[in-house]
């Protein structure tokens, strides 16, 4: 799925996988299937009131049950977060590109999140995302909102705070996922 969606325009996948230290980092040991926790993904769409803007939509998983609450999903979207800021221009030149428009920019990180999943709310509200409204969609999901402007500085600080310390991107290959290792 990973390798489908890299040639599609509008979506970004990373794997999340667990810690490892980073003097040890090797493609297809860190990021074998036994280390993946989960994913997060970027979906690109246009704008309704700016054909020249588009909405990010994020989703995050992570799969077993005994690795949420330790924190994984929060640095798995802080590391997203920032490696979006770091690499916006291309990720809108691709997509613009294929819609075949001049200019594109990003207006808008956002969220759902069905109404009973307290614990993902707050994981997003704590790093800076707000509800639209007080009270779910008709599909039963909140929609929050990343509140002001993705840069350098604010992903930074967020990462400190919550004591992401480092991560490496491991590039696609044919046989070698895209991961995001986090500590």
């Amino acid at each position: 799925m990973q390798a489908s969606w890299r040639a599609d325009h509008d979506k970004l996948t990373f794997i999340a996988c667990m810690p490892s230290s980073l003097a040890s980092v090797k493609a297809g040991e860190c990021d074998a299937p036994d280390r993946m926790i989960g994913d997060v993904n970027l979906f690109l769409s246009p704008a309704d009131e700016d054909e020249e803007g588009c909405i990010g939509e994020l989703e995050l998983m992570i799969a077993p049950k005994d690795s949420r609450r330790q924190g994984y999903g929060r640095a798995t979207i802080l590391t997203f977060l920032h490696y979006i800021q770091l690499h916006l221009d291309g990720l809108l030149a691709e997509y613009k590109s294929k819609l075949g428009l001049d200019k594109m920019k990003l207006l808008q990180l956002k969220v759902k999140i069905g109404s009973k999943n307290d614990k993902s709310i707050k994981l997003f509200e704590s790093l800076g995302f707000i509800k639209i409204g007080e009270s779910p969609n008709y599909f039963g999901e909140f929609e929050l909102v990343f509140e002001g402007f993705l840069d350098d500085e604010r992903t930074r600080s967020l990462m400190d705070r919550y004591k992401v310390l480092d991560f490496r991107e491991m590039q696609y290959h044919e046989r070698v996922p895209l991961s995001a290792i986090l500590h």
